[in-house]
């Protein structure tokens, strides 16, 4: 009997033992993800997806990009599916909290570490050889697309909407310091002067058309259409740029505005959704290190864009092969956050050219299932771009 309770208590101190050594299990670690995804605008196209495979080239956590419209962005956002964007500009950060929002009420700005690695100014662009029609040189700008709209029926030019285009609002942007007469400061005050709203109704009243694309699809109708298309347009000067490398034939002129214009920043967001990782955040970070690094900004650079580093020699930069200045064009004080909005919405209602707009849409059987589907959601997407509910919209099956 006394041997049995020997090894009883033999057996329960050796197991004792064992399990102390063993220790509790621990929590399983989940591996680091292959790559995070990234969401740019199409503008900038061919500089991110050079940069992004660069980067990659080297990258433990490699960088997915997906090139998507502004629109689009925000009606993703909610799905929680990027861990970054990059739009063309800062003014879209307030409509990104806006849909994160949206989706999350009560929840935190979703706009996390911000990195500016590119920038590019707002320009009117004509076809080369054309721009003498604006007046002497060192006095073209806002006030001569306004002049020359007047007074020759032929002269049609375009701005994207500012709905849905940055350069089409920062061009609504400049056109109402130009109104206002200053460089610095705009506010909901100076909107509202009775002079200032009418310089600017009367300048967007001779506008031909509203781009509904971004600057990327402008650049594609222009290379299509040619010189038939339009007489001049406002885009980026790295717009202007790229159309100037691919046409084979007729090339732009920019025109940096007397009275002023604005940059496209190009930011780099994270976006501080809960499901964020460390490291994804890591991730993110050595790709904006990158970014603003000396061989991102060679990049940058490389595909027309301005570098954010301050001292770089603008001599090296490849506008001058296509024509385009390097010197630093005037530039304009973006206003406050809430001074946007309140300018996009008197453009909205009272400023701009009224808009009558015929879809017309193939619901034919090739369309039937998936392709309808797709259809309809891109037609529900256009719809709700429209600037207010004074355009007309019509659709013919």
């Amino acid at each position: 009997m006394l041997r049995l309770v020997s090894f009883v208590v033999v057996s329960l101190m050796l197991a004792m033992s064992v399990a102390a050594c063993i220790g509790p299990s621990e929590p399983a670690v989940a591996p680091p993800p292959r790559d995070i995804a990234i969401a740019y605008d199409p503008s900038k196209a061919r500089l991110f997806e050079d940069l992004v495979n660069t980067y990659n080239g080297k990258a433990a956590i490699r960088v997915r990009g997906l090139k998507v419209e502004i629109p689009q962005i925000l009606d993703a956002l909610p799905k929680g599916e990027m861990v970054g964007v990059s739009p063309d500009s800062s003014i879209w950060l307030e409509n990104l909290d806006k849909a994160w929002e949206a989706g999350h009420p009560g929840a935190p700005s979703i706009v996390g570490t911000t990195v500016r690695y590119a920038a590019t100014p707002v320009v009117i662009a004509l076809w080369r050889g054309s721009a003498g029609g604006l007046g002497p040189a060192d006095q073209q700008g806002w006030a001569s697309l306004l002049r020359k709209g007047s007074e020759d029926s032929s002269f049609h030019w375009s701005h994207g909407s500012p709905r849905a285009s940055a350069s089409g609002m920062l061009a609504l942007v400049a056109e109402f310091y130009a109104g206002a007469g200053k460089t610095y400061g705009l506010t909901k005050d100076d909107a509202d002067r009775e002079d200032v709203r009418r310089y600017v109704t009367q300048i967007e009243k001779t506008i031909a058309r509203y781009g509904g694309e971004g600057d990327a699809a402008l650049v594609e109708y222009l290379l299509k259409e040619g010189q038939k298309a339009l007489s001049a347009t406002v885009m980026p000067e790295a717009s202007v740029f790229d159309f100037n490398q691919r046409s084979r034939s007729a090339k732009l002129d920019a025109i940096y505005p007397a009275e002023g214009t604005l940059m496209l920043d190009h930011p780099l967001v994270l976006l501080e959704t809960p499901e964020l990782t460390p490291d994804q955040r890591r991730a993110f970070l050595e790709f904006s290190r990158f970014l603003t690094g000396p061989d991102g900004q060679a990049i940058v650079v490389k595909h027309g864009f301005r570098s954010v580093d301050l001292a770089f020699d603008m001599a090296k930069s490849p506008l001058k092969n296509e024509g385009l200045s390097i010197e630093q064009p005037r530039l304009l004080q973006m206003p406050a956050a809430g001074t946007l909005a309140y300018l996009r919405t008197a453009w909205a209602y009272g400023l701009k050219r009224r808009a009558n707009i015929v879809i017309v849409a193939d619901v034919s059987g090739s369309m039937e299932g998936d392709k309808l589907a797709r259809a309809k959601e891109a037609l529900a997407s256009f719809i709700k771009q429209a600037p207010s509910d004074e355009e007309r919209i019509g659709l013919v099956t």
